[in-house]
């Protein structure tokens, strides 16, 4: 376990580590049906789901994901049977269908969880899908696609809890998130996640008085970042609170980057087409922690 531990300090550091085929061929072969056989579905019955605009009740103070309000505003949400599908614009998509029972086997995922979160978590599974016309050569409606290098917002996954990041700073750790890529992500094209290392212990209200986007995003732009760069079979870690956004980057080289496939990796763990861009996650969290919006600070 000395490579795990070492792992582990980094983690503790940096606030994010890469973890090097941390999945076995059959783990990695089960997720990808589970994924690519629930988001098919959803796809077979995407033009009957009812979108509904997420807004955030003007009056709530609470800072969900940090700057929350800001980050979620204009998104849309709809239901397929009994589970949420996230629209975040420029064709990314967030889902849980036909994940809801998953849990992941890795031994060493699930001994650097259980060294950070100690006891009394829980965790569930989700897809982030890209959509293209690919997927809807037919469709008359209107769906929101990918723009060439659109990027996401920075984001902490994890809100605050008590709308004090020096509060919050002090907690001992309570969410992780693990992303699985079902395909090849390389650092100078496709689709990656971008992170600020270190920014997991970075109080930004007190140190830097950031209070909007437009501050966050000034400050991100100075700092030192990572992209991933792995293949299917590894994993990312990632502390709740550590700063980081999805990014596009296309070339001549990979045009159909956007374009959603269902991946084909083979035993020697390399994607099978440039083009796929499946990608899983799990969170981790302490089992006090609701990871759901609720009523009282979100409208629909």
């Amino acid at each position: 376990m000395d490579i795990l531990d070492a792992q582990i300090k980094t983690l503790e550091r940096d606030g994010v580590v890469i973890l090097e085929n941390a999945l076995s061929y059959e783990e990695l072969t089960y997720l990808h049906k589970r994924y690519s056989g629930g988001w098919r579905e959803i796809l077979d019955n995407f033009s009957t789901l009812k979108w509904t605009e997420i807004k955030f009740n003007p009056d709530c103070q609470i800072n969900m994901g940090f700057l929350g309000k800001d980050l979620y505003d204009g998104h849309h949400i709809a239901e397929y049977k009994s589970t949420g599908i996230l629209d975040m614009s420029n064709g990314r998509y967030d889902f849980t269908y036909g994940l809801e029972d998953v849990k992941i086997q890795s031994s060493d995922i699930n001994y650097i969880i259980t060294k950070m979160l100690k006891n009394e978590y829980n965790s569930y599974l989700g897809g982030l899908p890209l959509l293209d016309n690919i997927d809807f050569p037919n469709q008359t409606n209107k769906i929101n696609l990918p723009q060439q290098n659109s990027n996401g917002k920075w984001h902490r996954d994890a809100y605050s809890l008590f709308d004090n990041e020096t509060f919050d700073m002090a907690l001992p750790p309570f969410y992780y998130t693990v992303l699985i890529p079902l395909f090849t992500m390389q650092t100078t094209r496709g689709r990656n996640t971008e992170f600020i290392p270190g920014s997991h212990r970075v109080n930004l209200a007190a140190h830097y008085n950031i209070t909007n986007t437009a501050e966050l995003n000034q400050w991100c732009s100075r700092q030192k970042t990572i992209k991933l760069n792995c293949k299917p079979g590894d994993v990312c870690i990632f502390h709740g609170y550590t700063i980081h956004r999805g990014i596009e980057t296309n070339n001549a080289e990979q045009e159909s980057a956007h374009n959603y496939k269902f991946n084909n990796f083979n035993n020697s763990g390399n994607s099978g087409n440039s083009g796929n861009s499946g990608l899983l996650y799990a969170v981790y969290k302490k089992n006090w922690y609701n990871d759901e919006p609720t009523d009282n600070y979100v409208v629909y």
